[in-house]
């Protein structure tokens, strides 16, 4: 590790060190101020890594991302990708490199467009873009024989799909019927036929698990569950609903597991963060444990919703693109329809409601407090209360400017 400072904020630049286990040699592999390692893999040959690299740990370099060739035996280290380039993976013979390219102009939509896969030769640079009418971004996890396998947000699951190199047509790895699947840590064997994976879908909360990716079968390796087996615990569903532009939106819903239609009840309203996240069906406890005991809430006798408003993730470009230059504005549009949907359903005690979210959720939340009166309490989770003072203040200054097409002021 490096340390530097600039602009009096210190940085801890993350390098990488090759151990040679023969002679247990350890040698540095990158140095400086300005190169921060993200992540690397190998090349087939074990001579060469592609190193993914920005010049700081901070948001504000986000867009300068790149994709370096680190060459073990002469310590050279070179970019060889454009910026914003993301997630290199290796051809099985070593001579290209597949990687997620995105928009590397904040104010053309970095953020909200979708990005795609990009592959690069290594023996004369040239590009050619994974050409296909998937409309969600696509993150790379391996390359074999028979295509890429990546995975994507698909509304209020993520899920895995193998794009086939001949004619780049997808194919979904999880059943269809699985549309609860959630999972982003994958680890597959050399040849591709079989992925190791921490995944967790309504049912059951994350557990270990090998995919048969020909079949798609999935073999559960761990029993995390069982210590709550025994619990009561409520299921999250997917709610519908029209927001006031007609614009159709879904969220999740969760219910006391004794629920009576004929009864009154709370209702917690939670805004996930991003705004390109999603709120999901997935039994996710670490979520739900370190920022809203959801579970809990639903166990005293409240009805939760989490809306997926416009500009989460899993819906396609446009939707994801409604709320630019609208932050806030369509956004509780979106969660306040939803909240009329619910009191029309009859089961809400309209004096017993509360509002909360957490980042982009917390912006939402603060947006709510000067725009309803509905709310018995809201609670702003490290939301924007002033888009000037954010601006000067955080790192995170792309996310700025893309959203307002401009700086604040």
């Amino acid at each position: 590790m490096a340390t530097t400072k600039e602009d009096n904020v210190d940085y801890q630049h993350s390098h990488l060190w090759l151990l040679t286990l023969a002679d247990k040699k350890v040698t540095q592999l990158t140095s400086g101020d300005h190169f921060h390692v993200r992540d690397f893999v190998w090349n087939p040959d074990s001579q060469r890594l592609a190193v993914n690299a920005m010049p700081a740990p901070d948001m504000g370099t986000l867009m300068e991302t790149q994709i370096y060739l680190l060459d073990v035996r002469t310590f050279t280290c070179d970019p060889i990708t454009p910026r914003r380039t993301f997630s290199p993976c290796w051809s099985p013979d070593g001579t290209q490199l597949v990687y997620e390219r995105g928009e590397a102009n904040s104010l053309e939509g970095a953020f909200y467009k979708n990005s795609y896969l990009e592959i690069i030769s290594l023996h004369d640079g040239s590009t050619t873009r994974v050409d296909t009418a998937f409309d969600e971004n696509m993150n790379p996890l391996k390359w074999v024989d028979d295509g890429i396998y990546f995975y994507a947000f698909q509304r209020t699951s993520i899920r895995l799909f193998l794009v086939t190199e001949n004619d780049w047509t997808i194919r979904s790895i999880v059943p269809d019927e699985m549309d609860d699947f959630v999972a982003m840590r994958y680890s597959f064997t050399a040849d591709g036929s079989f992925c190791a994976v921490i995944y967790a879908t309504t049912d059951h909360s994350t557990e270990v698990g090998i995919i048969e990716t020909t079949s798609g079968t999935i073999t559960t390796l761990t029993d995390y569950d069982a210590p709550t087996r025994e619990w009561q615990l409520a299921k999250h569903e997917i709610y519908t609903w029209e927001s006031s532009d007609g614009t159709p939106i879904e969220g999740i819903l969760t219910k006391p597991h004794d629920f009576d239609p004929s009864q009154k009840y709370p209702l917690l309203v939670i805004t996930h963060g991003g705004p390109t996240w999603i709120s999901l069906t997935a039994r996710l406890f670490g979520y739900e444990r370190r920022l809203y005991p959801i579970q809990q809430w639903v166990a005293q006798g409240a009805v939760v919703l989490q809306p997926n408003y416009r500009g989460s993730a899993g819906y396609g470009e446009a939707f994801r693109s409604l709320n630019v230059r609208e932050l806030g504005i369509g956004d509780y549009a979106d969660v306040i329809s939803g909240v009329d949907a619910l009191v029309a359903e009859g089961f809400i005690d309209e004096t017993r409601m509360g509002k909360m979210g957490w980042s982009q959720g917390g912006y939402i939340s603060a947006f709510t407090t000067t725009y309803s009166d509905r709310f018995a309490a809201v609670s702003v989770g490290a939301g924007i209360s002033n888009w000037m003072t954010y601006y000067v203040n955080t790192d995170i200054h792309p996310f700025t400017i893309n959203y307002l097409k401009a700086t604040p002021w």
